[in-house]
């Protein structure tokens, strides 16, 4: 799916068993957006280069809105920083 949603105030967070995308909604309560659970290991995890700095690309999980369905992660690099430093405890949990 090529389109894109922008989560303005949104938390990934994540523990040893799952990974949660909790977002502020429209009327300022928080809700969890998306998840997956880590031993399913279906998410996949992809390095989106850029010049500056490269994005890590979530590919699977749970949306709580059927209509996201399809829809890819994207978490923002910082930049001038390595991809591995920047998401290592993503990385991690992952491996």
């Amino acid at each position: 799916n090529g389109s894109k949603v922008k989560f303005n105030k949104s938390w990934l967070l994540g523990t040893q068993k799952r990974l949660l995308l909790i977002s502020q909604q429209e009327d300022k309560t928080y809700s969890i957006s998306w998840e997956s659970v880590l031993a399913d290991r279906q998410l996949v995890c992809d390095r989106v280069k850029h010049p500056l700095a490269d994005d890590c690309r979530l590919s699977g999980g749970q949306w709580s809105d059927p209509a996201m369905q399809g829809h890819t992660l994207i978490l923002p690099g910082v930049m001038r920083k390595k991809f591995h430093s920047t998401f290592e405890p993503l990385l991690d949990l992952l491996a």
